[in-house]
């Protein structure tokens, strides 16, 4: 019987135990979820907003913040701007819109400081669209960079003209940048924020140097990190629109009969059908804890064929009759999948 894997993939067994009397293996799969956003295909047209730049009466608060923080002039515009020129191109990219714009110029602004502006009015928004021939608008309603540094100092060895080695304090200036970024989708069509949330990400940077201000210019690549983690943070924001793989691990039983040992060299060399034949004869061991460790891998292969509703008619038997308590959470996992899967099919239908 050959394996389809509709909505995962097994990944091979990753993650085998190292003690020999373990009764469990891990391994890992990859699973679908539905998009958390969802738009059907007669939504065609995307426009791209970058709303950061800073209210008027809060630009003196933000340009201390960004002294404080040791923000260069225009940082977090760079950045922000990376940030929507890459989630432009990732849902190019992804080919689920026709037609996806940057637009400039729109006059919105935000209060700054790291919180979620008022919401666009309907109205603006209304007029945005029109112009711009788009109903979907993606927005990054904030982006802050909020950077601390600190210094130290340590001996360090170094050779002197006469092949001594001279201790000579060396300065260390590390730079710890938090980037934190508020992301909206408005629905132009039906009049609703369809998403808004917060991503968050970290970088670090380290420079050495005679003194404090040696140390700190040698902290070239901070600008380039953060332009970077800007970039990923608007790809993977663009990615919400579709469906998302995760990965996950399982644990499966190799061990209390002859059966269970042989079947985990059978999945060790990818043979999941002969794994499953062995499994089945477990099935009515006379010892109950045998039985249900068979009935829960049966579950489990279920789960990897698809089959989510089989996978759940072998995880009860696992637990009601065969009282195995790990079964139990996995029949939760599994309903969430299963209830999951019929989103998202009729995601994809749509």
């Amino acid at each position: 019987m050959k394996k389809y894997y509709s909505y995962f993939a097994l990944v091979i067994v990753s993650l085998l135990l190292l003690s020999s009397c373990r009764t469990t293996s891990i391994f890992t799969i990859n699973i679908v979820e539905p998009a958390p956003v969802f738009f059907d295909s007669t939504y065609t047209k995307v426009g791209v907003i970058d709303r950061t730049e800073t209210e008027v009466n809060n630009k003196p608060i933000d340009v201390i913040d960004k002294v404080l923080t040791a923000e260069g002039k225009n940082f977090d515009k760079e950045a922000a701007d990376a940030a929507t020129i890459a989630m432009r191109d990732e849902l190019l990219k992804n080919n689920r819109f026709d037609y996806i714009t940057k637009i400039d110029s729109t006059g919105l602004t935000t209060p700054g400081m790291s919180i979620f502006p008022s919401s666009i009015p309907w109205d603006s928004l209304n007029a945005i669209g029109t112009e711009n021939d788009v109903e979907i608008i993606f927005v990054l309603s904030f982006f802050d960079t909020d950077s601390k540094i600190n210094y130290s100092t340590q001996m360090r060895s170094i050779p002197n003209p006469l092949g001594a080695n001279l201790q000579v304090p060396e300065h260390i200036a590390r730079i710890d940048t938090r980037i934190k970024s508020g992301w909206r989708i408005y629905d132009i069509r039906t009049q609703t924020i369809s998403d808004e949330i917060v991503l968050v990400e970290n970088t670090s940077s380290v420079g050495r140097g005679i003194n404090p201000v040696k140390a700190l210019e040698t902290v070239a690549k901070r600008k380039e990190n953060v332009i970077e983690i800007s970039k990923i943070l608007g790809t993977e924001y663009s990615q919400r629109v579709l469906p998302q793989q995760f990965t996950v691990s399982r644990s499966i039983y190799v061990r209390g009969s002859e059966n269970l040992k042989a079947a985990n060299r059978y999945i060790n060399v990818g043979d999941w059908d002969g794994a499953a034949e062995l499994w089945k004869k477990d099935v009515n061991n006379e010892k109950s804890k045998i039985a249900g460790r068979a009935t829960y891998n049966l579950a489990l292969i279920s789960e990897i064929d698809g089959d989510l509703e089989k996978a759940i008619e072998w995880a009860n038997i696992s637990y009601l009759t065969h009282n195995n308590k790990m079964a139990l959470a996995y029949v939760n996992i599994l309903k969430d999948r299963l209830a999951s899967q019929k989103v998202l099919e009729e995601q994809m239908k749509n």
